[in-house]
């Protein structure tokens, strides 16, 4: 893998985790305006947190969704036991996302 794939990547995990914190904060089924503004913002803020910067492109964008079907509302979220889980995933250790990136979870 090139280094610039590596940089890829690592942007990606980073954004790919600020966007899953405001969609659990925010808005779980944000609209396609919505959607497009936060993964773009994910995407600069990793950037900023790794040091460099890449342009996010239409394919780095879609990576960064983690809903499958927004119009359904399918996907991330639909579960009865949500608040357990939501507290297993996001803080259950000083490495999970809820603590990494707290400031969205206020």
């Amino acid at each position: 893998m090139h280094d610039y794939e590596r940089l890829v990547q690592a942007v990606l995990k980073i954004a790919t985790s600020i966007y899953r914190c405001c969609v659990c904060t925010e808005n779980p089924y944000p609209n396609d305006k919505e959607q497009l503004q936060w993964a773009g913002e994910a995407w600069a803020r990793a950037c900023q947190d790794k040091g460099i910067d890449i342009e996010m492109d239409e394919e780095h964008s879609k990576l960064v969704f983690p809903l499958k079907d927004p119009f359904a509302r399918s996907g991330m979220y639909e579960h009865p036991i949500i608040q357990q889980l939501i507290n297993t995933m996001w803080f259950r250790d000083p490495h999970d996302e809820g603590i990494v990136y707290k400031r969205y979870f206020k």
